[in-house]
């Protein structure tokens, strides 16, 4: 039966958040009027017993079963099951606000439009922060399908979209693991030539795993995911149809390059530092130096990345004094979004493994030191270093230090 919205939902060993997800749609003020659409992508936990009990006592969800492709496949196949006049894309652990779908409808109906982009704001590892992107669109009535600044949020899950004109303009994700939705999300708007309108008063609320708990895809560091983001980037730019676009795509690829990858160096081995490298230095090359100088105010703690595990070793811009440093103190060190620098400690042969280890005397201008028991929020560091940059005092206590980046965090 047709009804007023359909939001697809990929599922692959999910048994810890999709009953959450569910509950939030099932929830929705116009739940009624919705259809469910879950897609088990060959789960081997307990993902195919939850969507079965749900089933059971829900009729608006509609369970497809299929063998393991990727998220890719099992969105598409969402999609061919859909029967909503509108739809949404909402992956098994985030989440809607309560009055989002009927939102998004009255909002679409009104302004004739072939799709919406509302709020997204990001909860769980890391803290909860609004996507700045997001929310300026969101405020906007009417948004042109080529606006630069539709390039800077390829997430799908703030996205509702009229299914006809997903249909008209023949928009599929491609067999990618990353990238895949700037992919869908370019070719549909160059395809399509949407009307485009932003609905403040709907959000998505996007969970981010602790890599230590349960690393996401996008959290795993592997050279085919490198390989298939560089494959998404050249499809994304074929697609473009003005220098203007393509020139702030460029600008994106190297921003994200920075922001998704290198800022978790102590992660990648060689061969994904040596990729991440060719292929950032290929579209920094093509660069203005406006957008040069734009790209380097975005990530000021940073600067030009360079992809060297032993040049970050050799050159941290922070010291971190530890005694007798504990698993957990160690996870949240390395997997902070600041990755220029080393651990200074007494027992430092123990941690050989990495090049930024040792027992001698202090080599970066801030030094910071820790009891090495405690969880460390993973942003701490990266704060600490634009603090110092905006307010550049010669010399605070460390103490001082990071109960100001704490308060600057929060």
């Amino acid at each position: 039966m047709d009804c007023k919205l359909s939001v697809i939902i990929p599922c692959y060993n999910c048994e810890n958040t999709l009953p959450e997800t569910l509950d939030c749609v099932l929830g929705q003020s116009l739940h009624d009027e919705i259809q469910i659409i879950t897609v088990n992508d060959g789960s081997t936990d307990r993902t195919e017993e939850i969507i079965g009990r749900y089933a059971a006592s829900h009729p608006e969800i509609t369970p497809v079963h299929k063998e393991n492709g990727g998220v890719s496949s099992a969105r598409n196949a969402g999609l061919k099951a859909a029967k909503g006049k509108y739809v949404i894309f909402l992956d098994a652990d985030d989440l809607l606000t309560p009055s989002s779908c009927g939102e998004l409808y009255k909002a679409m109906e009104k302004r004739g439009a072939d799709c919406a982009v509302f709020r997204l704001s990001r909860f769980g590892f890391g803290g909860s922060e609004y996507n700045p992107v997001a929310e300026k669109l969101a405020k906007r009535d009417n948004i042109p399908y080529n606006d630069t600044e539709l390039l800077w949020t390829f997430l799908t899950g703030n996205k509702c979209f009229r299914r006809d004109a997903l249909l008209n303009a023949a928009a599929e994700f491609p067999p990618l693991t990353y990238g895949e939705d700037g992919v869908f999300w370019v070719s549909f708007l160059m395809k399509g030539r949407p009307v485009i309108t932003g609905v403040y008063s709907a959000e998505c609320k996007y969970r981010r795993e602790d890599p230590a708990v349960r690393a996401s895809v996008t959290q795993t560091m592997k050279l085919s995911l490198v390989s298939d983001y560089f494959t998404s980037c050249s499809l994304v730019l074929d697609a473009l149809d003005s220098d203007e676009l393509r020139n702030e795509m460029r600008l994106k690829i190297c921003r994200t390059v920075t922001n998704e990858f290198y800022r978790r160096l102590w992660q990648a081995d060689e061969p994904v530092l040596d990729a991440l490298a060719q292929g950032y230095g290929k579209y920094f090359s093509l660069l203005s130096p406006q957008d040069t100088s734009r790209l380097f105010a975005y990530d000021a703690d940073i600067g030009k990345p360079v992809f060297s595990r032993k040049y970050a070793a050799d050159n941290p811009r922070i010291s971190v004094k530890v005694k007798k440093p504990s698993e957990e103190f160690l996870r949240s060190l390395y997997s902070q979004t600041m990755p220029l620098f080393e651990l200074l400690t007494e027992n430092a042969g123990e941690y050989s493994g990495f090049e930024n280890v040792s027992s001698g005397r202090a080599k970066a201008p801030v030094q910071l030191s820790f009891s090495g028991s405690e969880k460390l929020d993973p942003r701490l560091l990266r704060a600490v270093l634009l603090l110092k940059m905006k307010f550049p005092f010669s010399v605070l206590p460390s103490g001082i230090l990071k109960k100001a980046a704490s308060i600057y965090l929060k």
